[in-house]
């Protein structure tokens, strides 16, 4: 996928030309768009464009500001899923960092992710989203293939993590999903952490290692074949895409969660898969 253009974006999505939305400042990191806005009073209409590439948009004000839509409460930030359709406001004055997320970046938290626009309460994991795309807006030094790599998977994981623990606490409260959808919406958030492991995973969910691997055993797996499983498929798409052509096998390996490319290659292999060389070769 090309590079984001922020104005086109707002264009697409909220139907206003740069002046008119506030755009202060921008910059793309692969697939990943992050600007900064300071808009006048009033609001925004937030829309689906007609189009594949709709994006999902997480707003985040500055500290003792808040964001939000008409019919819900006001927070100090709002995640706009691409399929919706809403009006957001916000407090005057606004100092406001959008992060731009591409159609497939979120496509895990399908089962996690409310389909309609949502508060995010302020937290610490939030704060650390805004920090770090506040300094991406104004840095002005280039960065290199594999620095934008990595910028672009850490804006998707913190973005990740940032809705996961505002759907966990909101769900937590009405009632507990199964200890399997959780146990594997927190492996998918943390696979490519390559010190994460099904012992850290229990202490996650506070249950005990056999509780989780009953619950597992259901499905005549285990949680570590599981996380194997979603680091090779994590492993498998970044090899097949050519726009991940500029790292090398051990990069991949790290980025996919594990620790050397030959443990990958092990894995690969037991999940009856090519070589990351032929998987490479092969592309999508």
């Amino acid at each position: 996928m090309a590079s984001p253009n922020a104005a086109q974006l707002i264009q697409t999505h909220l139907d206003q030309d740069a002046h008119r939305s506030g755009l202060v400042s921008s910059r793309a990191f692969r697939s990943v768009c992050v600007s900064r806005m300071q808009p006048l009073p009033g609001r925004w209409k937030w829309k689906p464009p007609a189009v594949l590439s709709a994006y999902a948009a997480l707003v985040i004000a500055a500290e003792g500001q808040t964001v939000g839509t008409p019919d819900g409460p006001q927070a100090r930030g709002l995640f706009l899923p691409s399929v919706s359709e809403t009006a957001v406001g916000w407090s005057d004055p606004a100092d406001l960092i959008t992060v731009w997320l591409p159609p497939d970046a979120l496509s895990e938290l399908a089962s996690s992710a409310a389909p309609e626009p949502s508060p995010i309460a302020n937290s610490p994991l939030l704060t650390a989203v805004h920090s770090f795309a506040s300094s991406l807006v104004t840095a002005t030094q280039d960065s290199s293939g594999v620095a934008r790599y990595a910028i672009e998977r850490l804006l998707v994981e913190m973005a990740f993590g940032a809705l996961l623990e505002q759907h966990a606490s909101e769900h937590l409260e009405v009632a507990a999903a199964p200890l399997i959808e959780r146990a594997r919406t927190v492996m998918m958030a943390r696979r490519d952490d390559a010190s994460f492991t099904p012992a850290q995973l229990s202490q996650d969910l506070h249950v005990s290692m056999r509780q989780l691997q009953r619950a597992f055993a259901r499905e005549r797996t285990t949680p570590l074949h599981a996380l194997r499983r979603m680091r090779v498929e994590l492993a498998e798409s970044l090899l097949r895409n050519p726009q991940y052509d500029t790292l090398g096998i051990d990069e991949i390996a790290r980025h996919s969660g594990f620790t050397s490319a030959l443990q990958m290659r092990r894995a690969l292999s037991a999940e009856k898969l090519p070589s990351p060389g032929a998987l490479r070769a092969r592309g999508s």
